[in-house]
């Protein structure tokens, strides 16, 4: 399995970042009265997004890693879990999203879209 590369940045943004817990539920709808909801699963995928800065080269190098890499999004990593800020616990995540960018002074703010995964 593939690492986040190592001259990338390892961290995203404080700023843009954000995480839900896992959807462990189903919920079924019932002819009459509320839903019934039950747990589905005792584990699940924890979305996240965020936002990471990069340099011209480094945004060159996620490029690649993206699409020759893990094929377009289309095979898991690993990365560190960017809610533990005191260690560098490694995690398996996947691409929910394709990465966009935008102009962030002479850099670019690239836009994650993943999950991690179980």
């Amino acid at each position: 399995m593939a690492d986040w590369p190592s001259t990338l940045p390892q961290r995203m943004t404080v700023d843009g970042y954000g995480s839900s817990m896992p959807n462990l539920t189903v919920k079924t709808a019932m002819e009459v009265g509320p839903a019934k909801i039950r747990r589905r699963t005792t584990c699940g995928v924890r979305p996240i997004k965020g936002t990471i800065i990069f340099t011209h080269d480094e945004l060159d190098e996620f490029k690649t890693f993206f699409e020759d890499t893990i094929l377009g999004g289309s095979l898991r990593f690993n990365w560190i879990d960017p809610e533990i800020v005191d260690e560098d616990i490694s995690v398996e995540m996947r691409f929910t999203d394709i990465p966009s960018w935008t102009p962030f002074g002479n850099d670019w703010k690239v836009s994650l879209g993943l999950e991690i995964l179980p």
